[in-house]
């Protein structure tokens, strides 16, 4: 679990940034890297999934380990969720924008 929530913050910090471009190169850039980052979660809610199953399964096979289970599973659902949030809030320009165009002080 502890390796899935890295990959959660790794991600989170990259959503967190300020940075909006400062020209149509650098905006390019980041949408590509946001792009990459949407890629990257369905491979990670595919992980969240394994590791829901498999908590259910420890928790019914080491009972005396389940509120401790339960806890960190909660903790990497919470941030999940979070992170899904915070992807779809999240400002993505259209890629079909004529040149010269200015948005959010951008000239594209």
């Amino acid at each position: 679990m502890d390796e899935t929530l890295d990959w959660i913050n790794e991600k989170d910090a990259v959503l967190s940034s300020d940075d909006y471009g400062k020209d149509l190169p650098s905006v390019q850039a980041l949408q590509r890297k946001h792009e990459g980052i949407e890629r990257d979660l369905d491979v990670l809610e595919d992980e969240v999934q394994v590791l829901k199953a498999s908590a259910d399964q420890l928790c019914s096979s080491q009972p005396d380990q389940e509120e401790e289970v339960r806890v960190k599973l909660d903790e990497v659902v919470r941030k999940w969720d979070d992170l899904k949030d915070k992807v779809s809030s999240h400002v993505t320009l259209p890629n079909h924008l004529p040149l010269g165009q200015s948005i959010g002080g951008v000239m594209m």
